[in-house]
């Protein structure tokens, strides 16, 4: 897959606003509450099931612990 290619939200809207999403970007939301999460991400994850590509859901507790002042490093 290349680097560069785009993969759809699930959300058209979102989609037009960021040009789509292309590998390796981060996607990062900041809600009030979890309805408020889902709205994005059971669309995601539809879209990506049936595109036949992954979803990489990263631990919130473990973010939560080590806090704002860490570095966080993800590996390709």
């Amino acid at each position: 897959m290349s680097t560069f290619e785009r993969s759809l939200s699930g959300l058209p809207g979102l989609d037009s606003m960021l040009d789509s999403i292309r590998m390796g970007d981060n996607v990062v939301w900041q809600v009030s509450s979890m309805d408020d999460y889902m709205h994005f991400v059971i669309p995601l994850y539809a879209q990506l099931r049936k595109d036949g590509k992954e979803l990489l859901y990263m631990l919130r507790r473990r973010i939560k612990a080590e806090g704002r002042d860490a570095f966080y490093v993800f590996e390709s």
